[in-house]
């Protein structure tokens, strides 16, 4: 029996310590306490584990005993051994920092920013003179899908002994990575316009476009470069043109391509710098129309797109793919833009 060999390796091993951590605690446990077991192994997406422990009356448990109070797993030999703290490439890590990130979403809770703890467990003890106490830890990993890792709780006492929740105490939990999901566009996103000033047919126009993921929130984005520029037709003479900029969630103002050559006119009288869609989870882009921008060789050729956006949702997971305009030329081919897969 397996409590049975774990006790006489205590007995042996530490003979004038105490093997029972009964006779100590009254609690001493570790579990999953965010909603889902389940989680990206994209370095990111946290799994949050509760490790809580609690003193018979009387007896207490002291600072440097609380700190020591930690996430463990076995090596291939069987010893309890601390779960790192630092990324490690095909396994599991903890912080004791939550990160911006959602829990991997489930049926009962999909809004996870808003909801992100699991309240099913059991509260602590509010007894002041002798409490439970509790430590919240977060599990990240770069496992490949299917990959699972046990975890126990380990607390060294001040006098020597090494407790695990494998004896008497027993708690452990697994968690599961998850594959990273592959996205194409334009399937899996959404790409609307909306107009905020003037027309197409005067050729003086702003619109926006909102890009985001179906069903998922952005936690971040970047265009490289960060815009483009196309004359409704290459002639030296032309300068009826369509202006590009970007704008990343919770971005206020969009980011300019600095090696498009605009002109003074449009730079100093007509170029949106300010995002008018909230974009708090979006990307939005800028597509200007002007009819004052002299042709510029270079830029017509070298800064025409496609430009490619990079992009990390709040499940942790990334995004990449290209945005340019619809066609080369033409009205109807400045005015319109387009998302494929950057490969």
């Amino acid at each position: 029996m397996r409590w049975l060999t774990t006790l006489i390796n205590k007995l042996f091993i530490n003979k004038a310590l105490d093997p029972f951590p009964t006779n100590w605690l009254t609690e001493f446990r570790i579990y999953q306490s965010s909603a889902s077991d389940r989680q990206y192994g994209n370095n990111k997406q946290q799994i949050e584990i509760t490790l809580s422990v609690k003193a018979r009356e009387s007896l207490t448990i002291s600072d440097e005993e609380f700190a020591s109070l930690r996430v463990v797993q076995r090596n291939s030999a069987g010893a309890f051994i601390p779960l790192g703290t630092e990324p490690s490439p095909g396994n599991w890590w903890i912080s004791s920092v939550k990160n911006e990130f959602d829990y991997f979403a489930t049926n009962a809770s999909l809004d996870l920013r808003a909801s992100p703890h699991n309240t099913a467990a059991p509260l602590g003890s509010f007894n002041q003179a002798n409490p439970t106490l509790e430590k919240k830890m977060y599990a990240m990993t770069s496992a490949s899908g299917g990959t699972t890792k046990q975890l126990w709780a380990q607390i060294t006492k001040r006098t020597g002994e090494v407790y695990e929740t494998n004896f008497e105490f027993v708690t452990d939990i697994t968690l599961t990575a998850v594959a990273i999901p592959q996205y194409s566009a334009p399937d899996d996103y959404s790409l609307n316009r909306t107009l905020i000033s003037g027309s197409e047919t005067s050729g003086i126009f702003i619109y926006e476009w909102i890009i985001f993921p179906r069903g998922l929130a952005l936690h971040s984005a970047a265009m490289s470069p960060a815009g483009m520029i196309q004359w409704q037709d290459k002639a030296p003479d032309e300068t009826k043109a369509s202006y590009v900029a970007f704008a990343g969630p919770k971005q206020a103002n969009f980011q300019h391509n600095p090696a498009i050559v605009t002109g003074d006119y449009f730079f100093e009288n007509e170029r949106a710098d300010t995002v008018t869609s909230p974009n708090s989870d979006k990307i939005v882009v800028l597509l200007q129309g002007s009819l004052f921008i002299p042709y510029h060789s270079e830029s017509a050729n070298t800064q025409n797109g496609p430009c490619t956006i990079e992009a990390t949702d709040y499940q942790g997971n990334p995004h990449v793919f290209k945005i340019k305009f619809k066609a080369p030329t033409g009205l109807e081919g400045r005015t319109n833009l387009e998302i494929s897969d950057a490969r």
